[in-house]
């Protein structure tokens, strides 16, 4: 049994356990680095979150975040507003985008179907993807979420949405293993994977 430290330390750690991969010892680690940093460095810290508050939105178009509604992406004219790139998550499309090989729309699911989690087929936002193929004529759907089984389901299950509306829908091929994390891919092998993409 730990301590209790001052109210303002024990809120700090309580937030620093909410970040993934981060356990009591981890956030106690990282609790120590912070109180070690200077009062300047930790007023910076503290700033840049009030800024994600005030500054940071959700695009109404494809729900990513951005500092602008729509955001860079969906407001670009160069970009190939015929074909819609759908991931689960926003470091998702990050990812894709720093290979540099991609120019279309993209799509942010925020979640996968997941039962263990209770994320059900009704909490997938189809509707709202059904809508941006109507409306922007999209010719096709890039199904760019990871090969894991909660991955290959929601991929199953927005095959069978969208094959009625969209004439192309395809999936990343080549050099993605299956159960891993399309976040941490190199660039090289996400550019293998969008240009190996079959269609489903």
């Amino acid at each position: 049994m730990r301590p209790r430290f001052p109210e303002p330390v024990e809120r700090l750690l309580a937030s620093l356990n909410r970040l993934p991969g981060v356990g009591p010892k981890t956030a106690l680690r990282h609790m120590y680095a912070t109180l070690r940093w200077d009062r300047q460095a930790r007023s910076d810290l503290a700033g840049a979150l009030l800024d994600l508050n005030r500054t940071i939105l959700e695009c109404n178009r494809c729900r990513t975040l951005s500092d602008a509604d729509p955001c860079g992406i969906c407001s670009d004219p160069k970009r190939d507003h015929g074909v819609l790139c759908i991931v689960a998550e926003p470091q998702d499309l990050l990812a894709l985008e720093s290979t540099g090989s991609y120019d279309g729309m993209y799509f942010v699911l925020g979640s996968v179907i997941s039962p263990l989690d209770g994320v059900k087929p009704e909490d997938i936002p189809a509707r709202e993807i059904l809508d941006r193929v109507a409306q922007d004529g999209i010719r096709e759907v890039i199904l760019a979420l990871d090969p894991d089984a909660e991955g290959e389901t929601t991929m199953l299950y927005l095959t069978k949405v969208l094959k009625p509306r969209v004439a192309t829908i395809t999936r990343l091929g080549r050099g993605l293993p299956v159960g891993g994390d399309l976040e941490y891919a190199d660039s090289l092998t996400l550019r293998d994977a969008l240009s190996g993409r079959r269609r489903l």
